[in-house]
């Protein structure tokens, strides 16, 4: 796939992405289920890229308003790499917000995908952007909204959601 080479640049990769990939799927690294690419073409092409971040998490966003699509983005490691997203460009307001909303639809009324944001410290990762971000109203909304769906019906009492935060020694 195309993902995979080391050449082309930030914009060709944003093009490529909303235009060819999104419409069709990519097979998932495991061959079992279909993904949408922009989670492959951040992860492995331009990690680093905030340009490609934010396009990819814009159109993650976009793409969680379905129920397959979210299982799907679970499914195929798409909830890993947003929260390496937020770690990587953990000071850009913009991609911290839109990480915090993906998080939150990915999550909303699916059970194993709030067990693999938990597996992947996307908790941890939510906290962190809103302890960094005080000030900003998106992020604490979002983030507060995400923290809830994380949480909601996987841990008995609020308690046992601010240990696996952190929040609590």
């Amino acid at each position: 796939g195309w993902w995979k080479r080391s050449g082309p640049t930030a914009s060709a990769c944003i093009r490529r992405c909303a235009t060819e990939c999104l419409p069709t799927r990519l097979r998932c690294e495991s061959g079992s289920r279909n993904q949408p690419c922009v989670a492959h073409a951040h992860g492995r092409v331009h990690r680093a890229d905030p340009r490609v971040a934010d396009r990819a998490l814009t159109t993650l966003r976009r793409l969680t308003a379905r129920d397959a699509a979210r299982e799907n983005i679970g499914n195929c490691g798409g909830i890993e790499v947003i929260v390496d997203v937020m770690r990587v460009h953990s000071l850009r307001v913009r991609i911290q917000t839109q990480a915090c909303l993906v998080l939150a639809n990915v999550t909303y009324r699916n059970p194993f995908n709030k067990q693999r944001v938990l597996r992947a410290r996307g908790f941890q990762a939510v906290v962190a952007s809103m302890s960094l971000h005080r000030t900003v109203e998106h992020i604490q909304a979002w983030g507060s909204l995400a923290l809830g769906n994380f949480s909601n019906s996987n841990f008995s009492t609020l308690e046992d959601a601010n240990l696996v935060a952190g929040a609590v020694d």
